[in-house]
């Protein structure tokens, strides 16, 4: 019996360090959740990292708050996995 290598959906997650001098508040929702039912927040305190999933976070609000200065994207897999993947290929 041969088996194949199937390749499994990896949850990417991301790092995110809070560089200001303020708590920062991200709004979390789970793929497809309903906004009034399934919407959290995360509070990250001035010089905290957590590590969250990527596709629970509205990219947009991370999106500006990285420009502001505000917060750090310490590690994103999902970029780690394209750059590793584009290694392997050439």
């Amino acid at each position: 019996m041969v088996m194949k290598a199937s390749k499994a959906k990896k949850s990417h997650v991301i790092r995110v360090y809070n560089n200001s001098k303020q708590l920062i508040q991200l709004q979390m929702r789970a793929p497809g959740g309903d906004f009034f039912t399934n919407e959290s927040q995360v509070r990250i305190n001035p010089g905290q990292e957590v590590l969250l999933p990527k596709s629970h976070l509205r990219q947009d609000q991370v999106t500006n708050l990285t420009k502001k200065g505000f917060i750090k994207i310490l590690h994103d897999s999902e970029v780690v996995a394209e750059r590793e993947e584009m290694l392997v290929s050439s």
